[in-house]
């Protein structure tokens, strides 16, 4: 765990809060981190697919490029 712990930026403010979490486990290190990198499950990215559609006016180059936090809901 301390490796993974290392891997991190050593200047990240991620770094600093897992560094103080007291009796940190590997399940609870996944979960900070999938948190801090937005990792979704399966069922949640099928939800986000199934939820998002394009603007009537909205070119389909424009409506593909856009990022995650843009898309309709």
């Amino acid at each position: 765990m301390d490796a993974i712990i290392h891997s991190i930026s050593p200047h990240s403010s991620l770094r600093s809060y897992v560094e103080t979490l007291p009796d940190l486990t590997l399940a609870k290190l996944r979960k900070v981190l999938c948190v801090h990198y937005h990792e979704k499950t399966a069922s949640e990215l099928y939800q986000q697919v199934a939820t998002i559609y394009k603007q009537p006016k909205e070119a389909p180059q424009q409506f593909l490029l856009q990022d995650e936090y843009s898309k309709h809901s």
